[in-house]
C-alpha cells in the first residue's frame, strides 16, 4: 500500500476513511479491524487527514484490550481476564491486527497500551524464526511453507521491531512456498492477498523466482476486462466456497507494485546501502534467490547420504523435517553423525540432528542420554524436539526417561524467568510466555497425560 497509489482528484477516499473511522461490528471483529486500521493508517500517513485520528485511535486501543495474555487474538477480541474464548487463536486475523496498530502508532496515535500490545505481539511472532510458518491456528509452528497467508505476513511487518535476519527468513518461507499457494483453510484467499508482499521483502530478483513458478495463476485468474477473480481451491482442499465471486483485483494490483514499493524516510538510507551490496554480489544474489524457490521436483529417495545431513542443517524447518524423515528411511549407522551435529552450535543442524534422531526410532537408542539433556536445553525448541524424539525409542529407553519430561513441567527455565508479558525474550532461542503467565495447573496436566500416553508402555499403566 505504502507504493504511491493512492487515487489522486477522487472524493471518494475521504468519504471511505470517515466510514473507517466509525467501523464497528459485533461479530468477529478480529478480522476486520486489522484491515480497516491498516487503510486508516496509510491515509493519514499519505494525506496528513487528522480528521479521523480519533476512529484510528478507538480501533487501535480495542484491539489493544482485545489482545491475549501471549499476545495473540481469535476470532473475536479476547475476555476480560486474558483468555480467548473459541478453539484458541486464530493467527492470520492476528497478523493483520499487529500490522494495523504499528501503522496507527506511525500515523500519531501514542499511547502505552499500544506500545505493549506492539511488543507483546512481535515477540510472539519472533518466536517462530527459525522453527517454521506462523499456523493458521494454535501455537505449534509449522514445518510446511504454507499455513492459510500465515506466512507471508511477518515480513510484511517491517516496522514492527523485526531484525533484518528475521524478516528474511519469513520472506524465504514465502517464497519457498510458491507451490502451496492453491490450498487453504476455508479457500486460498488470503494466501494471494499476502503472498508477493511477503516475497517482496527479498527484493526483484526473488520476486522474479517465485513468478516463473507462480505467474500461470494469474494468467488464469485474470478475466477479459483485466479484472482478477477469486479462484478456489482444488475440491476437496478445504474450500468452503466463502469468498466465491469476490474481486482481487485490487489486493492483486497492491502485490505487482510491490517491486515499486516506496519505502519509510528512516529504512531509505539501509536500502540504498544494501542495494548496492547486491549491485556487488548479483551473480550470489541471483543464485541465492533461486535456490530459495525450493524445487521439489527431485525425490529425496535419490538424494545422496551428503546431501540429506545437509538438509538437516538447511534455514528451512521444511526442509530440515523431510530430510530427517528420509534419512530415517535408509539403512546405515548415522548416529554418531547425528549426534556430533546435536553437541554443535549450529542451532538449525542441531534442530535437524534431534527431529533426524527421531526419525530413526529404536535404531537411536544409544542416543536417549542426549535427548535426555536436551531436555534440560535453554532452547524450547529443542526441548520440543527432544520430547518427540524420545517417544519413538524403543521400550527401555522410553521407560528410563518417563521423569525427565514430568520434570522440564516444574522446571522454571532460565531464559523465561527473567522476561516479563511485554518485553522481547531474552535471547532468540528463548520462548515468549514467561513461566508465571502460564497456566500452570493445566499445562502440567496436560504435560503427564502426554507422558503417560507417549512414554509409559500401554501394559504398565494402572
Amino acid at each position: 500500500m505504502r507504493s504511491g497509489c493512492w487515487p489522486a482528484g477522487t472524493g471518494n477516499i475521504e468519504r471511505e476513511a470517515k466510514w473507517a473511522a466509525d467501523f464497528t461490528t459485533t461479530g468477529y471483529l478480529s478480522w476486520y479491524y486489522g484491515y480497516v486500521m491498516t487503510f486508516l493508517g496509510e491515509y493519514v500517513i499519505a494525506t496528513g487527514d487528522t480528521s479521523v485520528m480519533p476512529g484510528l485511535k478507538r480501533l487501535a486501543l480495542e484491539t489493544a484490550r482485545g489482545q491475549s495474555g501471549v499476545g495473540t487474538w481469535g476470532h473475536r477480541f479476547a475476555e476480560p481476564g486474558g483468555n480467548i474464548g473459541g478453539y484458541g487463536c486464530i493467527n492470520q486475523p492476528g497478523l493483520s491486527l499487529t500490522i494495523g496498530m504499528v501503522l496507527a502508532r506511525e500515523a500519531g496515535v501514542k499511547e502505552p497500551a499500544l506500545d505493549r500490545a506492539i511488543a507483546k505481539a512481535a515477540g510472539f511472532l519472533r518466536w517462530y524464526v527459525d522453527k517454521g510458518a506462523v499456523p493458521t491456528v494454535t501455537i505449534c509452528p509449522s514445518p510446511r511453507t504454507r499455513t492459510t497467508a500465515s506466512a507471508p505476513l511477518p515480513p510484511c511487518r517491517s516496522t514492527c521491531s523485526a531484525t533484518a535476519r528475521r524478516r528474511s527468513f519469513f520472506a524465504k518461507m514465502s517464497t519457498a512456498a510458491y507451490s502451496e499457494r492453491e490450498h487453504g483453510h476455508t479457500g486460498n484467499y488470503f494466501k494471494y492477498v499476502w503472498a508477493l508482499l511477503g516475497v517482496a521483502r527479498r527484493g526483484p530478483l526473488a520476486i522474479g523466482a517465485y513468478l516463473r513458478e507462480q505467474a500461470w495463476y494469474y494468467d488464469l485468474a485474470r478475466g477479459w476486462d483485466t479484472s482478477f477473480v477469486y479462484q478456489p481451491s482444488p475440491e476437496g482442499q478445504e474450500e468452503h466456497h466463502k469468498y466465491t465471486g469476490w474481486d482481487c483485483t485490487g489486493t492483486h494490483l497492491i502485490a505487482f507494485c510491490a517491486a515499486a514499493e516506496k519505502p519509510a524516510p528512516h529504512w531509505q538510507k539501509a536500502l540504498h546501502r544494501r542495494a548496492a551490496q547486491r549491485r556487488a554480489s548479483r551473480r550470489g544474489h541471483r543464485r541465492r534467490a533461486r535456490l530459495c524457490v525450493q524445487r521439489r521436483r527431485e525425490p529425496l529417495r535419490k538424494r545422496t547420504t551428503e546431501q540429506l545431513f545437509a538438509g538437516l542443517a538447511s534455514w528451512s524447518p521444511f526442509v530440515r523435517k523431510r530430510s530427517a524423515a528420509a534419512l530415517g528411511k535408509r539403512e546405515g549407522d548415522f548416529l554418531p553423525a547425528l549426534l556430533k551435529m546435536l553437541a554443535g552450535k549450529n542451532r538449525e543442524a542441531c534442530y535437524g540432528a534431534c527431529e533426524a534422531i527421531g526419525a530413526l526410532g529404536p535404531r537411536a537408542d544409544a542416543a536417549a542420554p542426549q535427548l535426555r539433556a536436551a531436555l534440560k536445553d535453554a532452547d524450547p525448541w529443542l526441548q520440543w524436539l527432544a520430547a518427540e524424539a524420545i517417544p519413538t525409542l524403543s521400550l527401555a529407553g522410553r521407560k528410563a526417561s518417563v521423569s525427565d519430561p514430568l520434570a522440564v513441567t516444574v522446571r522454571v527455565n532460565p531464559a523465561t524467568h527473567a522476561a516479563t508479558p511485554h518485553s522481547p525474550p531474552a535471547s532468540r532461542f528463548s520462548p515468549i510466555t514467561p513461566a508465571r503467565a502460564r497456566p500452570a495447573a493445566s499445562s502440567k496436566t496436560r504435560s503427564m497425560a502426554w507422558t503417560a500416553r507417549n512414554f509409559i508402555p500401554q501394559s504398565s499403566r494402572s
